[in-house]
């Protein structure tokens, strides 16, 4: 599969990418983040998430990936929160916090980046 390329806003230093940004924890981390001058892009599949929470604002963008598909990303920080944690989809589940999380971690140190990794207590 080929690997997506997004430049989370290059610019000071404050560029931001929060994985599970559609979650109930990833959105609130966006509008933390945005409060703090940071922009940011967030990447959810939606696959148990919808847009709801989510405020548009000038250094804010959204992008629709599964992680567990490889992305190129630029930003200064990576926040991984992505996973579908439902005991009806332990595949997906499995893939989400074993690929999806090597992806992040591979795209964050070639992007030199701070990762910080956060999962659920349900993962199958």
């Amino acid at each position: 599969m080929d690997a997506m390329d997004w430049d989370a806003n290059p610019g000071n230093g404050r560029r931001a990418i929060v994985t599970g940004g559609a979650g109930f924890l990833g959105c609130h981390l966006c509008a933390k983040l945005l409060e703090q001058g940071f922009e940011v892009t967030a990447i959810d599949n939606l696959s148990t998430d919808s847009l709801h929470c989510i405020t548009p604002h000038a250094r804010f963008r959204f992008r629709r990936h599964d992680i567990v598909s490889p992305a190129t990303l630029r930003a200064d920080w990576t926040f991984n929160l992505a996973c579908c944690a439902s005991p009806h989809e332990a595949e997906k589940t499995i893939g989400t916090c074993t690929d999806g999380v090597l992806n992040m971690l591979h795209e964050g140190c070639a992007a030199a980046a701070r990762i910080v990794h956060a999962s659920v207590p349900m993962v199958s």
